[in-house]
């Protein structure tokens, strides 16, 4: 939202392109009008992340005319939906914020090899305290904690890349916003704003069937952090450290001590965390599975793969 709130930047929500769209692009390189509407109309919107980008309509329309005049839906549709979103907002700049991006950051560079990635590291804890409050996440800490050791771990793979790749703590924005949005606007190659820093003012009107999301609606605040105090026990917390306590040390996270009784207890906790994920699990397929098979949602086969490269030398990016 931050981003988007700058004259020249528009950011298109989270478009799940990898992990939903594509799976859903024809196969043949050049489409006809009719395949371009059918795509367009019905095939597109079975991905469930569709429906919760705003303005879709006019974006789509906009996408329709360019297709017409030649773009490809396999080469181009990724970067024709956030260019409409770009003009209809009236700004020259143009990026989408998908978390599940930092899986496909070997994609995504080779789509856009002038791309600038902005990535937002959040101490572990809280992020796992804030997924087990969504609704549509698991409860469980392990899964959580593994999901943020993989992902972090394949940024970390691409750190050295300065030209592209920029990091910042969630702690650092928070306490010092006006910073570190003229750091970010130096790498983008924009000039700083101070529009940029009432975001808030406007976030409603991006945010589609996302109530989760009415947090950046408020003013930049401190009251999300160290929220793992309040929601996790001490025996998750010591999980947590324990899975990634590595990775904490390096981006400045200090670990509380466990003690020696908590350090013995984690495969205990670890097995009542895999338990809560399993029952997760079964509820989603069930879920999913009434809800019809024409959805289409982003799977953990990526994520899976980068969890077992973390834990090797060569894939855990420290």
């Amino acid at each position: 939202m931050i981003l988007n709130s700058h004259p020249d930047i528009a950011i298109y929500g989270e478009i799940h392109y990898f992990d939903e769209i594509s799976k859903l692009l024809p196969d043949a390189k050049e489409t006809d009008i009719d395949t371009i509407d059918h795509f367009l109309n019905h095939t597109l919107r079975r991905a469930y992340h569709v429906r919760l980008l705003p303005k879709l309509d006019p974006v789509l329309g906009r996408v329709r005319r360019r297709l017409q005049e030649g773009a490809s839906l396999q080469r181009d549709f990724y970067r024709l939906l956030m260019e409409s979103f770009a003009e209809i907002e009236g700004k020259s700049r143009y990026g989408e914020k998908t978390n599940e991006n930092i899986r496909y950051l070997d994609e995504l560079i080779a789509l856009f090899p002038d791309a600038r990635i902005i990535h937002i590291v959040r101490d572990p804890r809280d992020v796992v305290a804030s997924m087990m409050s969504m609704p549509w996440a698991s409860n469980d800490v392990l899964a959580n904690t593994l999901r943020w050791r993989a992902e972090i771990a394949n940024a970390c793979r691409h750190r050295e890349d300065t030209s592209r790749f920029y990091e910042i703590r969630y702690e650092d924005l928070i306490e010092n916003p006006e910073n570190i949005c003229r750091e970010i606007c130096d790498f983008v190659g924009v000039p700083f704003v101070p529009e940029m820093l009432d975001y808030h003012r406007k976030a409603g009107d991006y945010i589609v069937n996302e109530p989760w999301k009415q947090g950046t609606e408020k003013h930049i605040n401190s009251t999300a952090r160290q929220r793992w105090r309040r929601d996790l026990t001490q025996w998750q917390v010591c999980l947590i450290q324990c899975l990634v306590g590595r990775y904490m040390a390096y981006y400045g996270y200090n670990k509380v001590g466990c003690g020696l009784l908590r350090k013995l207890a984690v495969p205990a906790v670890l097995s009542l965390e895999l338990f809560k994920y399993l029952r997760y699990k079964i509820n989603q397929r069930k879920r999913r599975k009434m809800e019809g098979s024409g959805v289409i949602y982003g799977d953990d086969v990526r994520l899976y793969r980068l969890l077992w490269q973390s834990f090797t030398k060569s894939g855990r990016g420290l």
